[in-house]
C-alpha cells in the first residue's frame, strides 16, 4: 500500500525561499540588462522626445535615430535584426521605456552630476553628454519623480540648463545639494557658449542636433541650421527619420550605395547629368557613376555592375521593349542573378513622355531586339511599379527643382528600398502583342516597291500595315474589308516620323469604323491619296523583314519621283 509522506515546515519553508530567491535574481538580471549599456546599442525615439534621449543613448556609446509613430521604410530596414530601445509611442518591437526622462536615467546607477533642463533645450542635452549626466526634467515646481532620481543618483553638484522664469532656483530648496546656472540667454547662444572648440564643424536642424551629439559627442562643434552638414558635406533626405540613418551610416563610413547609369539622351549631357546628380547627393550616398555611360545597354550595366546591397539606376527616354526586357531578366531571366543581391532598381525617365499619364506605349522606332511580335507596353507607369521597379520623371518637376529632386528621390529610396523587384509578376497584363508576325508585311510592300501585285488584297495589307506603323498591336480583321477610289493626291513633301505615324492611325480608325479604306488622309490644307499613303506605307516597311531591321526612318517623302513610280503602278492596277 501506497503512503503519502507529509512534508516537514523546514522543506516547505525552503521551496519557498529558493522561488523567491529565483524571482529575485530574475529581476536583477532584467534590471542589469536594462542599465547595460550593450542591451542599449540603439535608441529610437520621436523628433519632440530626441533630446531627453540623447544623454541616455550617448552615455551607452549608442545610436539614436528618429521614427514616426508608424516607422518609416528606411527605419525598418534599419532596424532589421536588431532589439532597439524604443523611447515613446512607436509601432516598434524592443525594450519599450516611457518617454520621461526618470525612466531614461535608469541607464545611470549614480551620477557626480545631473543636468535639469525644460526637456526642449538642446544645449541642456549637450551639457549632460559632456558631462556623461543624465538630463531631468524641471520646471517652476520640481516633479516627484525628478526628485526621487536625484536622491537615487546621489549626484555632488546639479547644473541648471534653462531660465531663471523656467527653472527658479527656489524650486530646488531642500536638496542640499549644489546648484548652478549655466544659461545665456536662449538654447541657441546657450550651445554657442559651452560647444568645445573643435575641427568638426556640425550643423543641423534643432530635430537631428541631438543625432549628431550622440554620435559625435563632444568631438565636435555643434550649430542649429536649417539642414545637415558635416565640415560642409550636406547630409539630407526627404525627412528626419532617413536623415537620421544617414548620419549614423556616414559616422560609421558605411553610407548606402547608389550606382548610376545613362544611355544617350536628346539634348543632354548624359555625363553631366550623372555628375551633377551625384554632386547633389553629396554625403548622403556613395555614388558610383558608369565608366561606360552614356551609352546604349544602361539597364543592364546599372544591374550587373551595381555592388550587392545597393541600388541599381539607370536613366533612358522612354523604350517599352528595355522596359520588357529588363523587367523579365530582373525576374526570371538572364538578370535574376545580379538583381538578387541588389536593394532595389530604379529607372530615371529622362525623356519628353510622361509615363505616368501615358495608357500605352508603343514599341520604341528603333527597337530593333525585341520579339518581332511585341508591340508595346500597356500602363507602363503601373507595370515598372508592380515590377518593384521605382520610377522617377524629373520632366514633371520644374527645370530649377529636377536635379534636387531627382537626388532626393534616390536617397530616400536607397534607404528603404528591400529587394521589391524580386517579387514574382505576371507581365502578360501589361505586355501588348502583334497577332501576326510584322515581318510578313514587308513580301508584300517590296512587291508594291518593285511595281508587282500583291499576294495579300491590298486594302487587307494596308489595314494591317497602318496598325504596325502607328504602333499599335496588330489585330487580323474578322469581316472583309473594301477597297475605294483613290482622291487626287495634293500633297507634296516630307513627313517626320511622328507624321507618317499620324496618317498611320488615322487610316486604321476610319477603315476600322467604316469597313473600308479612306480615300484620303487630309494632311493640313492638302490631301494624300490612297494610293499615295499605300505607298509610303510600302517605303516605311520594305526592309522589315526580320526584327533586327524592324526600325522606322525619321521621315519620309511624298508625292515626289522616289515613289512616283510606285503610285503609278498602283493606279494601273486599277484601271
Amino acid at each position: 500500500m501506497n503512503t503519502l509522506k507529509a512534508r516537514s515546515p523546514r522543506a516547505s519553508h525552503s521551496s519557498r525561499s529558493d522561488t523567491m530567491r529565483l524571482k529575485l535574481a530574475v529581476i536583477l538580471m532584467a534590471f542589469l540588462l536594462l542599465v547595460s549599456p550593450a542591451s542599449a546599442a540603439l535608441f529610437v525615439t520621436n523628433p519632440s522626445h530626441a533630446v531627453i534621449t540623447a544623454p541616455a543613448a550617448a552615455h551607452t556609446d549608442g545610436r539614436l535615430i528618429i521614427s514616426s509613430y508608424t516607422p518609416e521604410k528606411s527605419v525598418v530596414k534599419y532596424l532589421r535584426g536588431q532589439n532597439p530601445v524604443v523611447v515613446g509611442d512607436i509601432r516598434l518591437n524592443g525594450t519599450r521605456i516611457p518617454a520621461r526622462t526618470s525612466s531614461l536615467a535608469r541607464y545611470w546607477t549614480r551620477s557626480d552630476v545631473v543636468v535639469l533642463g525644460t526637456g526642449s533645450d538642446i544645449s541642456a542635452a549637450y551639457l549632460a553628454i559632456k558631462n556623461d549626466a543624465p538630463l531631468l526634467i524641471a520646471g517652476k515646481t520640481l516633479p516627484a519623480a525628478t526628485r526621487t532620481e536625484i536622491k537615487r543618483l546621489k549626484p555632488r553638484s546639479i547644473i541648471i540648463c534653462a531660465s531663471p522664469s523656467a527653472i527658479p532656483s527656489s524650486s530646488l530648496r531642500g536638496l542640499g545639494i549644489p546648484c548652478r546656472r549655466v544659461w545665456y540667454g536662449s538654447d541657441a547662444a546657450t550651445l554657442s557658449a559651452v560647444r568645445p572648440a573643435s575641427s568638426r564643424k556640425v550643423s543641423a536642424p534643432g530635430k537631428l542636433l541631438p543625432v549628431a551629439m550622440v554620435i559625435w559627442k563632444t568631438r565636435a562643434s555643434y550649430s542649429i541650421s536649417t539642414g545637415v552638414k558635416v565640415n560642409g558635406t550636406s547630409l539630407w533626405s526627404s525627412g528626419y527619420p532617413t536623415t537620421s540613418i544617414i548620419m549614423n551610416r556616414y559616422a560609421s563610413g558605411n553610407p548606402e550605395t547608389i550606382y548610376i547609369s545613362s544611355d544617350r539622351l536628346s539634348g543632354v549631357n548624359g555625363r553631366s547629368l550623372m555628375e551633377s546628380i551625384r554632386a547633389e547627393i553629396s554625403g548622403s550616398a556613395r555614388v558610383i557613376i558608369d565608366e561606360k555611360s552614356p551609352a546604349p545597354g544602361e539597364a543592364d550595366r546599372a544591374i550587373k555592375n551595381a555592388p550587392n546591397g545597393s541600388l541599381a539606376v539607370y536613366i533612358a527616354a522612354a523604350c517599352p521593349g528595355t522596359m520588357y526586357g529588363t523587367v523579365s531578366g530582373v525576374k526570371k531571366g538572364y538578370l535574376r542573378s545580379y538583381a538578387s543581391g541588389l536593394d532595389g532598381i530604379v529607372y530615371v525617365n529622362y525623356g519628353s513622355l510622361n509615363l505616368a499619364s501615358t495608357g500605352y506605349l508603343p514599341r520604341a522606332w528603333d527597337d530593333n531586339f525585341s520579339s518581332a511580335y511585341f508591340a508595346g507596353i500597356n500602363e507602363p507607369a503601373r507595370f515598372l511599379r508592380d515590377a518593384g521597379i521605382l520610377l522617377i520623371e524629373p520632366k514633371n518637376f520644374s527645370r530649377d527643382e529636377q536635379i534636387h529632386l531627382t537626388a532626393m528621390k534616390l536617397i530616400d529610396y536607397a534607404y528603404s528600398a528591400d529587394g521589391d523587384h524580386l517579387g514574382d509578376m505576371d507581365t502578360s497584363r501589361y505586355v501588348a502583342r502583334h497577332e501576326i508576325d510584322p515581318t510578313t508585311l514587308s513580301t508584300d510592300a517590296r512587291r508594291i516597291v518593285r511595281g508587282e501585285a500583291t499576294l495579300m488584297p491590298r486594302q487587307e495589307w494596308v489595314y494591317l500595315a497602318s496598325q504596325y506603323i502607328a504602333g499599335l498591336p496588330i489585330r487580323k480583321n474578322t469581316t472583309g474589308i473594301s477597297d475605294a477610289s483613290s482622291s487626287i493626291n495634293t500633297y507634296t513633301g516630307t513627313l517626320s516620323r511622328t507624321e507618317y505615324r499620324d496618317v498611320a492611325r488615322r487610316v486604321y480608325e476610319f477603315t476600322r469604323r467604316n469597313g473600308r479604306l479612306p480615300s484620303y488622309v487630309q494632311v493640313g490644307a492638302d490631301k494624300i491619296g490612297r494610293d499615295e499613303y499605300t505607298a509610303m506605307f510600302a517605303q516605311i516597311i520594305q526592309n522589315h523583314t526580320e526584327r533586327s531591321k524592324m526600325v522606322f526612318p525619321s521621315s519620309v517623302k511624298v508625292g515626289e519621283s522616289l515613289i512616283d513610280s510606285v503610285v503609278e503602278f498602283i493606279k494601273d492596277l486599277i484601271t
